[in-house]
């Protein structure tokens, strides 16, 4: 009968449906669990924004948030803030936080504690390079475990659709974790990782050992205590010359902050002023080659950022400028060439207190900063030496700058690590440029030293710069 011959024709089709669902099924438990024990393997345990957020939902009152980058939460210590202003602070900065990171953690703090008061933290990297927001990014993740469903949904739209992180490949990482934001994929690194979140390690333990010699002050900040050894390779400019470039006297185009990181900070703009929220920003202070190195177009840049803050009524003050009635300018309070160490932060953290109280009893502060032109003039020794070389034919082609105010004269030694002996191969001299050829055509693996000290000194050196060439 027609009724039995659908019947019968119907069967076999809703069994492959069912074989079809059965198996998209498996497939799904089956990538679950495979991201699972990735994740498991290879997320880090401990990262910095971990220990932020984690400690951010135990936290009691808070009406006071540092936001930024590194440069910050290893920058402003919250015990000095609320001892200074008598608040209660914490700092949600984490390495790399984007502007648009910045504005979702300040939208966080208002929402679960009804915060009055953001310093944002705030530099050449995060105004004008041309990075796109990850919505899989370590702060994001570890963020949403410490708020709602809506605030994680809210915060995926914004990222992704204004702060146009859908055009880039790393939001797959929203999805599996483990594709960006991962250990180095070797024993030696997976085993100890694994171990540390099955063994009662708590965040706070792991990210000490991660990175050895970094401390968790409590209340989101971390710092380390060494200084900087302005002869090694951490000695050196994180911003390059030619990244500053646009900001010449003579640039063909007026220099204006990158689009989408200027959106991001009228957001964080825009939220303060809606829920009355007091904001201040900042620049960090970097060690003094880098101001050097950047060279007068770096008053331009801090010029152009501070009009932009200015014209939108926030204040941005640029502690590159600082004059030493408010900070004063020690290369011993770094740790790299970005970050303060403890002891550039039990200066740097009293001195945004003492701006905070001076502007908010009225008074113009103008007076406590000068120009880096006026700063690097001052400077009448040399900061730092940087190397340079090539391969030729014809030998080792060597160069060498000194980083020094321009009243220094610079004069150059080069030396050569032979056994455990340094061999002069030619000595001072003001000409910074130097052909190494190796004698008796030997090739190989040269350990080489440029040396740089003051013209008219007896010293041994003021700087010097190890370096290895394959010749």
């Amino acid at each position: 009968m027609p009724t039995s011959d659908v019947h019968e024709a119907t069967a076999p089709q809703t069994r492959r449906w069912a074989r079809a669902l059965l198996f998209v099924a498996a497939f799904a438990v089956l990538l679950a669990l495979m991201n699972a024990l990735l994740t498991l393997l290879l997320v880090p345990y401990g990262s910095k924004s971990e220990v932020v957020w984690k400690d951010y939902a135990s936290a009691d009152e808070i009406d006071c948030v540092m936001v930024g980058t590194s440069t910050i939460m290893r920058g402003v210590d919250p015990q000095i803030v609320d001892a200074e202003l008598g608040t209660h602070s914490y700092n949600l900065a984490t390495p790399n936080q984007m502007l648009d990171e910045s504005y979702l953690a300040i939208k966080t703090a208002y929402e679960d504690h009804g915060i009055s008061r953001v310093i944002l933290g705030i530099s050449y990297s995060q105004t004008m390079l041309d990075d796109k927001p990850n919505p899989g990014s370590t702060f994001v993740r570890e963020r949403a475990k410490v708020v709602g469903l809506r605030q994680r949904l809210e915060a995926d739209a914004y990222l992704l659709l204004k702060g146009r992180a859908i055009t880039q490949a790393s939001s797959i990482n929203m999805l599996f974790p483990w594709i960006v934001n991962k250990v180095t994929i070797a024993p030696s690194a997976i085993i100890p990782n694994v171990r540390m979140k099955l063994d009662g390690t708590s965040v706070y333990e792991a990210a000490e050992i991660n990175e050895r010699g970094w401390h968790y002050g409590g209340r989101g900040f971390g710092y380390f205590t060494w200084k900087l050894d302005y002869n090694t390779g951490n000695a050196r400019p994180f911003v390059t010359e030619e990244d500053f470039a646009a900001f010449a006297p003579d640039a063909p185009v007026a220099p204006t902050l990158n689009a989408d990181r200027a959106r991001a900070l009228d957001d964080i703009i825009d939220y303060c002023a809606e829920h009355d929220i007091s904001l201040m920003a900042v620049v960090p202070p970097v060690p003094d080659f880098a101001l050097i190195y950047y060279g007068p177009n770096y008053d331009n840049f801090s010029r152009v950022l501070r009009d932009y803050l200015g014209a939108r009524g926030v204040a941005c003050y640029d502690f590159n400028l600082a004059l030493p009635a408010l900070y004063e300018h020690d290369e011993g309070d770094f740790t790299d060439s970005e970050h303060l160490n403890r002891q550039g932060v039990d200066k740097f953290s009293p001195a945004i207190c003492e701006l905070v109280k001076r502007t908010e009893a009225g008074e113009d502060v103008s007076s406590l900063f000068g120009t880096a032109a006026d700063r690097v003039a001052s400077m009448d020794y040399i900061s730092c030496v940087l190397e340079e070389f090539r391969t030729e034919a014809d030998g080792v082609h060597l160069d060498a700058r000194a980083l020094a105010g321009p009243s220094v004269q610079a004069e150059y030694q080069y030396l050569r690590k032979v056994g455990d002996e340094w061999v002069v191969l030619r000595d001072w001299s003001t000409d910074s440029a130097f052909v190494y050829v190796p004698e008796n055509g030997e090739r190989g693996r040269f350990e080489l030293c440029v040396s740089a000290r003051k013209v008219g000194s007896d010293v041994e050196y003021d700087r010097y710069r190890l370096f290895t060439v394959l010749y």
